[in-house]
C-alpha cells in the first residue's frame, strides 16, 4: 500500500509539473499533497452521505416490517 501511495503522489506531482503552473519540487509536492487531501475529504463526505442514506433505508425497511407484523 505504501508503494501505491508513493506512485499516486508521484503521478500527481507529474501532472502539476506538466501543467507548468507551479515551479519547484517542494511547491509541487505541497500542491500534490493538498490535492490528494482534498480528494480524501470529498470522498469522506460522499461516504458519509451514502452511509446516512443507507441508514434511512434500513429504518424505512424496519418500519415497514414492524407495521406489517412480519
Amino acid at each position: 500500500m505504501l508503494l501505491e501511495s508513493a506512485d499516486l503522489l508521484s503521478a500527481k506531482m507529474r501532472e502539476i509539473r506538466d501543467a507548468g503552473r507551479v515551479v519547484g519540487v517542494d511547491r509541487i509536492a505541497v500542491m500534490a499533497a493538498l490535492n490528494l487531501a482534498r480528494e480524501v475529504v470529498e470522498l469522506s463526505s460522499e461516504r458519509a452521505a451514502m452511509d446516512s442514506a443507507f441508514g434511512e433505508h434500513i429504518e424505512r425497511i424496519e418500519s415497514i416490517i414492524s407495521t406489517t407484523g412480519a
